[in-house]
């Protein structure tokens, strides 16, 4: 069995990531701690985090918070104007609130992220300590927060790919299906 660490970025934790564990372990996978992980998946702001010491062969970064020329707030701005931030999933004013709520709680319990988020968003510095690992850069296609550009330094790392997909931001959270048919099934 696969060992799959799952890394949820800024405004994400536990309650934002359930329905994800879930089709992971429903697609055999086992989640597992970083340190025992063959697979890491980082979300975000999560990618700029990296745990050095562990043996995964595999990494997925969804959606690093990457766009040069554009700040932060501009991008905050554009993706609260260009649709809702909680998943299609939070149909009901109760799940939307929840869903704020959880972003709120983890926003706070993480101001570790909350300054990488400033200081290192408009760079993909976190790659260099990645190599000689596989690196899948996964980029929603309506993501505000990654930019269209990224595969031109993703193109200079030997062991990197990127893949589109089409989605915003957190569109892992509730749509797990197209991230997990992506992974291998051996290692």
């Amino acid at each position: 069995m696969i060992n799959v660490a799952v890394l949820p970025g800024w405004g994400g934790g536990p309650w934002h990531i359930k329905n994800f564990i879930t089709a992971l372990k429903a697609g055999g996978f086992e989640v597992t701690e970083p340190a025992r992980a063959d697979i890491i998946i980082a979300h975000s702001i999560a990618c700029y985090d990296l745990p050095q010491k562990t043996p995964a062969v595999l990494y997925m970064l969804i959606d690093p918070p990457y766009w040069p020329g554009q700040s932060i707030l501009q991008r905050w701005w554009k993706h609260l104007r260009d649709g809702p931030g909680a998943p299609a999933n939070a149909t009901d004013t109760k799940a939307k609130l929840s869903y704020y709520f959880w972003c709120a709680v983890y926003v706070l319990a993480k101001p570790k992220y909350t300054w990488m988020v400033l200081k290192n968003n408009n760079s993909l510095g976190f790659l260099q300590a990645l190599s000689g690992k596989n690196i899948w850069v996964v980029r929603n296609q309506a993501d505000p927060f990654c930019s269209p550009d990224i595969q031109l330094p993703i193109a200079s790392y030997k062991r990197a790919s990127l893949i589109n997909l089409p989605g915003r931001h957190e569109d892992y959270y509730s749509n797990p299906q197209p991230y997990i048919g992506l992974l291998p099934k051996q290692i």
